[in-house]
């Protein structure tokens, strides 16, 4: 599922930078979480084009209460259902 995502998000592409300001492989919304990512992991934006450090903020998005069931609610994709479409 996260492939299928990641996938309709950035097109799997690492330097992807959408004009909401979402970033790298799992487009990670800049904004909302520049703050608390510096604070939990220390990344810059720049870091984020790193496809090991974007998909580990990723997954700490993913399973932020750190019961590993996690949601890809923060994904604009898995709200709408689209991501059914990246499926391959």
């Amino acid at each position: 599922i996260a492939l299928a995502i990641f996938r309709c998000e950035s097109g799997l592409d690492a330097e992807a930078l959408s004009y909401t300001r979402d970033v790298g492989i799992a487009q990670i919304n800049w904004p909302v979480w520049k703050n608390p990512v510096k604070e939990k992991f220390g990344y810059t934006l720049k870091d984020m084009f790193d496809i090991d450090k974007n998909l580990e903020v990723a997954y700490w998005i993913f399973d932020r209460d750190g019961d590993g069931e996690g949601s890809f609610e923060p994904w604009v994709v898995w709200q709408t259902n689209s991501w059914k479409g990246c499926i391959k």
